[in-house]
C-alpha cells in the first residue's frame, strides 16, 4: 500500500524554460527593377550596331526587412551585378551595383517585435535589345525581377516543469508520480 500525499502539500517542482519560435506567416513577392547601364567607350559593331551586353548576371544583397506596425513589413536592399561589355579592344566586365530597392510589404499577423528573415533571389534579368547611343555614350537597359521570400516568427517562451525537487524515496508514492 502506497501512501496519499496530502492536498495541503506542496511540491516544489524543477523547471526549465523551454524557447521556441512559432511561425507567424510566410510570403513570396515578386517586383521589377529597371536598370540603365551607362557605357563611354566605344563598342565592337556587328553591322553598324553595338553588340548586346553577354554574360549579364546579378544578386540580391543586404537586405533588411523591418516589422513597423501591425500586418507592414518594411523591405530593403541592393541588387548588384556584371555583364560582358564587346569594346574594341576586346570583351570587358563591367560591375555595376547602384540598384538600391526599397518596398512595404503587409504580413497579416505580423507584429513589432517579432524575427522576420528575408530571402532574395534573382528570377529574371531581361538585357535583350541594342543599346541607346546619345552623346557619345550608350545606354543598356537591363530589367531584373526579383523574388523575396519573407518569413515571420514570433519567439514564444514557456516553463515546464521536469521534475520534483527534495522528495525523499519513502514520500514517492502514485500520487506523486502522477502530479
Amino acid at each position: 500500500m502506497g501512501r496519499k500525499s496530502s492536498k495541503g502539500e506542496k511540491l516544489a517542482l524543477l523547471t526549465t524554460d523551454l524557447n521556441f519560435k512559432m511561425l507567424v506567416g510566410e510570403t513570396v513577392f515578386h517586383f521589377l527593377i529597371e536598370k540603365d547601364l551607362h557605357i563611354e567607350e566605344e563598342p565592337a559593331r556587328r553591322k553598324g550596331q553595338p553588340f548586346p551586353l553577354g554574360d549579364v548576371t546579378a544578386r540580391v544583397s543586404l537586405i533588411e526587412a523591418i516589422i513597423e506596425e501591425k500586418d507592414k513589413v518594411k523591405l530593403q536592399g541592393k541588387v548588384e551585378g556584371k555583364a560582358i561589355f564587346y569594346s574594341e579592344l576586346g570583351p570587358r566586365e563591367v560591375d555595376w551595383e547602384d540598384g538600391d530597392f526599397s518596398r512595404e510589404v503587409e504580413v497579416p499577423g505580423a507584429l513589432p517585435g517579432m524575427a522576420i528573415n528575408g530571402y532574395g533571389r534573382i528570377s529574371l534579368i531581361d538585357a535583350d535589345g541594342l543599346p541607346v547611343e546619345t552623346e557619345g555614350k550608350l545606354t543598356y537597359k537591363l530589367k531584373i525581377e526579383v523574388e523575396v521570400l519573407l518569413s515571420i516568427a514570433d519567439s514564444q517562451q514557456l516553463e515546464v516543469a521536469v521534475g520534483v525537487k527534495d522528495i525523499p524515496p519513502e514520500k514517492v508514492s502514485r500520487g506523486v508520480i502522477v502530479v
